[in-house]
């Protein structure tokens, strides 16, 4: 009937042409008065504009109202209840001594031919190329059928050795900070080292790949002067990597002199190790607590739109607006200040019993605001496996100490060896001596999840040593 009588019709032709419709058979059955309301209504309506997008929007909005004001209202007091909780967070944690961010490393002058630092970073420079010349898998790869080592890896374990004979190590300014940005310093030219040392054990030559070995474990020694440069989990693979090629060499029969054992106990100093990874675990933390905090804050693109553009600022967008992104940082805040008490109480000797791992409870509130700072055990369990295989290589050692000769003849025992460094330092479990197939071994069990190394392809849940059972059985 619009179409038929826009809004210009006079009135009586609208009047009219309702009216007849209200005659129809249809509507007999209704009673008069009912007919003439509803010819007042219809009348109405057309005469009515009808609704356009603007007014029927404003409509939706009226309707569903109640809901978008009270999420509305709901996210307001999340976000308060939030910040407050955060901020509890970060008072707590300044108050335990957590700084916002680590200070560069600082090292003493150092005469540049006396530096290892200078031939390991050009090391990294060249087993960057060829990280990028081969696929991740060719690189980790362990095989000892491989050919002999290619002129680029020589260059690397050249340098490598060179740096690794050098008295003192001292960074360049430009590569002491700590906070992630700089990748140059690298565990690459250590595993290209371990690589190398395997194919000489392959082929017969346990005497060169137990040097290779060595020069490896003292530029280790050298590198835990710089804990935050590399990170703490490259440390624990290429270690366990190197380690392994001394324990097969020593079974192979390589006779190791005195002054090489007590270098090899050297760069196995528990109280060093413990320093290093206090710093190093840190380090690593700080940076998680960066990447958190840099996500947040990062400015929009205000580029060309794209589809990834798009998808940045939604995700952007959606991280300022929820809450999740303030409790994933205070959750990394409580963390770093659980970390720092407790690996500040292991270096002086007092291990604290693993707490339930944080994370599994972060949607609660009493998980991150009121609770005890607390500590995921997975890094406790994995640090102290690493001072257990510490102290089994120690000792290990000195059995190989006690049966040389020289050493045997005057009755000089291993001086490193404590009585007190023989278990596991969370469990307690003794270092015991077993029988493993045709070696008795040294073993401890391991209280971390077994994890993926670049050698194994999965850990077992014993630490061992296998020591030759001439050497054991006479002790």
């Amino acid at each position: 009937m619009r179409k038929e009588m826009p809004p210009g019709s006079d009135e009586k032709t609208v009047t009219c042409r309702i009216l007849a419709e209200f005659r129809a058979p249809q509507w007999k059955h209704f009673a008069l008065p009912q007919r003439a309301s509803l010819a007042r209504m219809t009348q109405e309506q057309i005469r009515r504009p009808s609704p356009g997008i603007g007014t029927v929007a404003f409509a939706a909005l009226c309707y569903t109202s109640p809901l978008w004001l009270g999420l509305s209202a709901t996210m307001a007091v999340s976000h308060a209840r939030t910040a407050t909780m955060a901020g509890n967070v970060k008072n707590r944690a300044a108050a335990a001594g957590v700084a916002d961010t680590l200070p560069p490393l600082v090292f003493a002058p150092v005469a540049d031919e006396d530096n290892a630092a200078l031939p390991y970073l050009r090391a990294c420079e060249v087993s960057s190329r060829l990280w990028e010349q081969r696929t991740t898998s060719d690189m980790r790869q362990t095989s000892p059928n491989d050919t002999t080592a290619s002129p680029e890896e020589a260059a690397v374990l050249d340098e490598l050795r060179e740096a690794a004979r050098k008295p003192a190590f001292a960074l360049p300014e430009k590569y002491c900070s700590r906070d992630g940005a700089s990748d140059s310093l690298n565990a690459m030219p250590l595993m290209i080292a371990a690589r190398q040392a395997r194919r000489m054990l392959h082929y017969g030559q346990p005497a060169q790949a137990f040097s290779l070995a060595c020069d490896g474990l003292r530029m280790l020694r050298h590198l835990q002067t710089a804990p935050g440069c590399w990170q703490w989990p490259a440390y624990l693979a290429t270690n366990d990597l190197l380690w392994a090629i001394i324990e097969e060499t020593l079974v192979q029969g390589v006779d190791a002199s005195p002054a090489q054992l007590q270098e090899l106990a050297s760069c196995a100093d528990e109280q060093l190790l413990l320093d290093y990874a206090t710093e190093a675990i840190l380090a690593q933390q700080y940076q998680m607590r960066r990447m958190y905090r840099e996500f947040g804050n990062a400015p929009l693109d205000s580029g060309k739109m794209t589809f990834s553009s798009a998808l940045q600022r939604a995700v952007l967008l959606i991280s300022k607006i929820s809450t999740a992104g303030r409790r994933i940082e205070a959750n990394a805040l409580n963390q770093t200040a659980a970390l720092q008490a407790s690996l500040d109480d292991i270096r002086k000797g007092r291990w604290p019993q693993p707490a339930p791992d944080v994370r599994a409870n972060e949607n609660t509130e009493q998980s991150w605001q009121d609770a005890p700072f607390q500590i995921n055990d997975g890094v406790i369990k994995t640090l102290a496996d690493c001072i257990a295989s510490t102290r089994l290589r120690r000792i290990a050692l000195g059995l190989f100490w006690d049966a040389h000769p020289e050493n045997k003849s005057g009755g000089i025992k291993a001086p490193w060896r404590k009585a007190s460094q023989i278990s596991h330092p969370i469990s307690g479990e003794k270092i015991r001596l077993q029988p493993r197939g045709a070696f008795q071994a040294f073993v401890v069990t391991r209280q971390s999840s077994a994890y993926s190394r670049f050698s194994d392809a999965t850990a077992s849940t014993e630490i061992t040593w296998r020591v030759p059972t001439r050497i054991a059985n006479n002790q």
